[in-house]
């Protein structure tokens, strides 16, 4: 159980989590999105936020990026129509309304997946282009919050880039963005605002803007806060 009071992930803002491993970051997005128990007093845009599984946080327009893409977020053996549609749940959208919907097309074009054409498998794609097929189902939802769990993970630098680059664009658009990350440097560069989690706990709260990696790394190594 991990404890998410006093957490707040702005709109139009990247809020980084860090911690050692068992921390408890997957664990926190986890509750975010339904599917682990937590300690919440949780709102969103104003209202009480409180699911108890993926389906009530999806209904709500948020949307996870889990660590394991491979097994948890893409379904390798289907195609990537498939995979980028299968969040996307409105009555009455059958095959007919499948074949004229454009979204996936226009969301796959921004993100510049590359791919051969959609009927393609999704576990045939490069790792880069499978996290962002994975990333592509919650936009072409239309979701405003999106939970990204160690999304960079097995990616090559170029990846990594074009990936951090389509999720500021996603932020600068007015979607509430939040990154677990178990490298430093990535979350100093790209997040706002940091929380340290240590055993469970959020810890300290930081501003990215004249931080040191120094003083995140005493919290988060000694889940002490100086000056406290």
């Amino acid at each position: 159980m991990i404890d998410i009071r006093n957490v707040s992930i702005p709109r139009g803002r990247i809020t980084g989590f860090i911690g050692l491993g068992g921390a408890g970051r997957s664990t926190l997005l986890s509750a975010l999105f339904g599917s682990e128990r937590a300690l919440r007093e949780v709102s969103l845009d104003g209202q009480p936020y409180d699911p108890h599984s993926p389906r009530q946080a999806i209904a709500r327009r948020v949307g996870l990026v889990p660590e394991d893409r491979k097994i948890q977020g893409l379904m390798v053996g289907r195609s990537i129509w498939h995979n980028m549609i299968i969040a996307f749940n409105k009555k009455g959208f059958g095959t007919a309304k499948q074949r004229s919907f454009s979204k996936p097309k226009e969301i796959a074009s921004a993100l510049g997946v590359r791919f051969h054409d959609f009927s393609q498998l999704g576990g045939q794609l490069s790792g880069g282009n499978q996290q962002k097929v994975v990333l592509s189902k919650w936009l072409v939802n239309e979701s405003n919050v999106l939970l990204l769990d160690e999304p960079t993970r097995g990616l090559d630098v170029g990846a990594k880039v074009e990936l951090f680059n389509e999720v500021h664009k996603i932020a600068d658009s007015g979607a509430a963005v939040a990154v677990t990350s178990s490298e430093l440097p990535e979350v100093m560069m790209h997040c706002d605002t940091i929380y340290v989690l240590y055993e469970g706990q959020v810890k300290e709260f930081f501003v990215t803007q004249g931080l040191s990696a120094e003083d995140i790394l005493h919290v988060v190594i000694t889940g002490e806060v100086r000056n406290a």
